[in-house]
């Protein structure tokens, strides 16, 4: 994978900063023949982005996009979801922002999800108090 990305199957936007849209070759579902695959579905107002972190950290961004259509400001935030029921475990603060943009988020190879929204920039380390537990 790219230098400075956390090693997971989609750690970035696109799958890294070269937009492959691909996960690497070694990443597999690893199902055996008695497993299949199933679908889980929740209702988001605007999703735009999920990233990877460590097996079992799914990240998803998220915004307040219909504001923009009243001219009011938008707001962005991570909420870290988990991978089965999608529900969400914790979320970021608001990332303040102006008119409708999708932002970005990563994962950082020194565990940290990094995103950012319009001129607010923010870090949100996984093992630390700082992102885990906020809502």
């Amino acid at each position: 994978m790219n230098a400075g990305y956390f090693a997971s199957p989609w750690p970035a936007e696109d799958g890294g900063p070269q937009r492959l849209q691909t996960a690497p070759l070694q990443a597999t579902l690893g199902l055996t023949e008695a497993e299949g695959l199933g679908a889980v579905v929740r209702r988001t107002c605007v999703s735009t982005m999920v990233v990877l972190g460590a097996p079992g950290e799914v990240f998803l961004l998220t915004h307040s996009v219909l504001r923009a259509h009243l001219g009011l400001p938008t707001t962005a935030r991570v909420e870290r979801i988990d991978p089965l029921s999608l529900r969400t475990i914790a979320a970021s603060p608001r990332l303040a922002g102006g008119p409708m943009w999708p932002g970005g988020i990563d994962a950082t190879i020194h565990m940290c999800i990094v995103a950012l929204y319009f001129n607010d920039l923010a870090s949100f380390c996984l093992f630390r108090p700082l992102f885990v537990g906020l809502t």
